[in-house]
């Protein structure tokens, strides 16, 4: 099977290695989240440690051997640094209304439905995107 250009995680764990394993060379893991480091509703420290603990560790020769990069990011430090997302979303915001991307929407609920919008997140049953609609 042909690797991937981009693999965007929010999971973490396990799943990032997955993810770097899926790259084909030139390839990008964009790791922007950990939703893999809590469980069920509540936050366990216990299992949070523990899966932070199995992440793998990412080896700069082996990366760069592959030709792959693994790219932390996180919106809060790109908005302090520059007082915008617009560097970032602008772009975004052209693939979408000329369909070059398409977002996987799982579920959308309107604003008087946002506990049952946050429990689907939380109990892990959507596969894309929960929207919250007027």
């Amino acid at each position: 099977m042909p690797g991937v250009d981009l693999v965007m995680d929010a999971i973490g764990g396990k799943s990032f290695r997955i993810s770097y394993e899926l790259l084909r060379p030139g390839g990008r893991l964009v790791a922007f989240g950990a939703s893999a480091v809590t469980s069920g509703e509540k936050r366990n420290v216990v299992t949070a440690l523990g899966t932070v603990v199995r992440m793998p560790r990412f080896n700069l020769i082996k990366q760069m051997s592959q030709s792959k990069a693994v790219i932390g990011l996180n919106l809060l430090t790109l908005w302090d640094d520059a007082g915008t997302l617009e560097p970032w979303i602008g772009p975004l915001t052209e693939m979408l209304q000329d369909g070059t991307i398409k977002p996987v929407v799982a579920e959308a609920f309107p604003f008087d439905r946002a506990p049952d919008a946050h429990r689907m997140i939380a109990e892990r049953r959507n596969v894309g995107k929960v929207v919250l609609v007027p």
